[in-house]
């Protein structure tokens, strides 16, 4: 049964509530959940576009199970052409309501658009889609520096990157024409686990 994006959201609020006062549940992580997502499919209520930070697990973040989030992970949490595809899938197909793009605390790549470092072709281009958000921080806050600059960059990033996903996609921006899927922007603190919502 689907839900609705409220419905969706509170969900992940409950979830990561338990995560950051260690009273995770682990739900839906056994051999029985294999075998029902395996004879009848998946049916996540969540689509989680997030960095691919090893200290980024979305399933452990929220206390979900096999089967309940839909999870593209890519460095920078950027919305490209691959990522796209993938929301698009989660929402249209698979049938998520809801679509989160999870930026996070001390993000590296983030830290090297900052820094201007290059490293290679495929690696200069996910720096490139996130210096406008660096760009954006520094205009309308050219005192930061430091920590300060990193995170305020790191949730100006992924705003952009949902407003690349609405401005990206037909399909996604039908679906929330239609109040099948709502999409929000978030921050997670990699420290103290909780996560900051930034709002659609």
């Amino acid at each position: 049964m689907t839900i609705t994006p409220q419905e969706a959201l509170i969900k992940l609020k409950r979830g990561n509530e338990r995560f950051i006062t260690e009273k995770s549940t682990f739900p839906r992580v056994n051999a029985q959940r294999r075998s029902e997502t395996t004879a009848k499919g998946q049916k996540p209520f969540a689509t989680i576009i997030t960095c691919s930070d090893s200290r980024t697990p979305p399933e452990y973040i929220f206390d979900q199970g096999i089967g309940d989030l839909f999870v593209i992970r890519v460095a920078g949490n950027i919305c490209d052409k691959a990522a796209l595809g993938s929301v698009e899938l989660g929402v249209e197909h698979i049938g998520t309501s809801l679509v989160v793009v999870l930026g996070h605390r001390n993000c590296g790549i983030i830290s090297m658009a900052i820094e201007n470092i290059e490293m290679s072709e495929a690696v200069d281009g996910i720096t490139a889609k996130i210096k406008p958000a660096i760009l954006s921080v520094r205009t309308k806050n050219p005192e930061l520096t430091g920590a300060e600059l990193l995170e305020a960059a790191a949730k100006e990033n992924a705003l952009n990157a949902m407003n690349d996903i609405i401005n990206g996609s037909q399909i996604i921006r039908r679906a929330v024409r239609l109040k099948r899927v709502e999409l929000t922007a978030a921050y997670y603190d990699i420290e103290n686990g909780e996560i900051e919502w930034l709002g659609s």
